[in-house]
């Protein structure tokens, strides 16, 4: 048999067990912070990048893409035409707007939203604001033809009192907003040339009311 350990030799090994614990234990922590840290920074990383590439605006997103209408929103379109009564899922369209639908919550919306089979667009030929005008109304007009709706151009048409179709009348005016001025009817006044802007504005708020119906 070995010679027995002093108390002395006894201690000096429990002493060199407890520091290697220490730094063992020093070692796992160290490695944990490391990890915690790394998680840290992917996950603010990926909200970044996320914050950076989407925009969502009163429960409806928007994707952020190079293009020169850089916000992108994505509708889900059913299988006959419109969006009711059916849960066939038929396409997505993509709609691009070249304003931060943010940026046109300064825009005054004074109007509730509705579909209706026909539309009927009213809008001077003086305004053409340098061909904004022209891809306003077709922006808008394809939003709603997607949506099942009827859309023509009549200069000689006016609001009807029975709602049997929308009337959206664009004109100058002294403030770029929008009012309601009949059941199914609405001004779009455009100020300074701010004829996309207002537009958009009148997609945001039906691409809301979209939301509602379609989730």
């Amino acid at each position: 048999m070995g010679d027995k350990l002093t108390p002395e030799e006894e201690q000096e090994i429990k002493n060199k067990i407890e520091e290697n614990s220490k730094q063992q234990n020093k070692i796992i922590v160290g490695f944990f912070i490391f990890v915690g840290v790394v998680a840290i920074v992917i996950t603010a990383w990926i909200f970044i990048s996320y914050m950076g590439s989407h925009v969502s605006y009163r429960g409806i997103e928007f994707d952020v893409v190079d293009e020169i209408a850089p916000y992108r929103i994505t509708l889900p379109i059913y299988a006959w035409g419109g969006i009711t009564g059916s849960v066939v899922k038929e396409n997505d369209f993509y709609f691009y707007l070249r304003n931060d639908p943010r940026d046109l919550e300064a825009i005054e919306f004074d109007a509730d939203i509705v579909f209706l089979k026909d539309m009927v667009l009213s809008m001077p030929d003086s305004l053409h604001c340098e061909g904004d005008s022209i891809i306003s109304i077709a922006n808008l007009a394809r939003l709603y033809q997607v949506l099942g709706t009827i859309v023509i151009k009549d200069e000689n048409a006016g609001c009807d009192d029975q709602g049997r179709y929308v009337f959206l009348e664009i004109q100058e005016g002294e403030e770029t907003k929008i009012t309601q001025t009949g059941p199914s009817c609405y001004l779009i006044s455009v100020n300074n040339c701010e004829i996309l802007p207002a537009t958009e504005k009148f997609m945001v708020e039906s691409f809301i009311e979209v939301k509602k119906i379609v989730p």
